[in-house]
């Protein structure tokens, strides 16, 4: 399997290698802050640890839809099946929906399907976050919802932290994730587009 993962540069302060995604597929197009419709990042940058790098995704996406509605939308998690792309199922599992609900996520990741519990830790507008767990996988997603005109920015950052024996995956993991984002930017444009 061939993986596109862009180009790689050194992070001047020591920190880690920055892989900024869609630089080779997009020959000319600005990467990163000022892009037209969207900011497009996958970054490994230290693990807390400070030992091995964890891959960083980071989309920004506009609509015309009002922030408060894309607000409410992301903040029911269980709509991932919706806009998250690898989501088979998600399903409340504990809780009201307000923050400290627990939700069961069955994602399709690497060809498998696997399973993360994920906790919602913040849902006040505009921010929506939530840390989902499998083993020695940890998932952090942080979604916040801007003014942008009449419609909304939505702004993506989710972290992949793998420890154990997983963390000599990262590298494989990586690509993957940038995959993933990829692909969950274009079914969540689609998705709060048509709320």
């Amino acid at each position: 399997m061939q993986v596109d993962t862009g180009i790689s540069r050194r992070d001047p302060s020591g920190g880690g290698t920055f892989l900024l995604d869609g630089a080779s597929s997009h020959p000319g197009r600005q990467v990163g802050h000022g892009m037209d419709t969207t900011d497009r990042q996958l970054v490994l940058c230290p693990s807390i640890e400070g030992s091995t790098p964890m891959p960083r995704a980071h989309r920004e996406i506009h609509t015309d839809t009002p922030p408060h509605r894309v607000h409410a939308y992301l903040a029911d998690f269980t709509n991932a099946t919706e806009w998250d792309h690898g989501t088979v199922s998600c399903e409340l599992v504990e809780g009201d929906g307000s923050p400290g609900s627990v939700y069961r996520n069955v994602s399709r990741f690497g060809g498998r399907e696997v399973e993360v519990m994920y906790t919602l830790e913040r849902a006040d507008f505009p921010h929506v976050e939530l840390t989902g767990r499998n083993g020695s996988t940890t998932l952090h997603d942080r979604i916040d919802v801007r003014e942008h005109g009449a419609g909304s920015t939505v702004v993506y950052d989710a972290e992949l932290t793998l420890s154990g024996p997983l963390k000599i995956a990262t590298p494989v993991m990586s690509a993957l994730f940038g995959r993933l984002a990829d692909q969950t930017e274009r079914t969540l444009s689609d998705a709060v587009g048509s709320l």
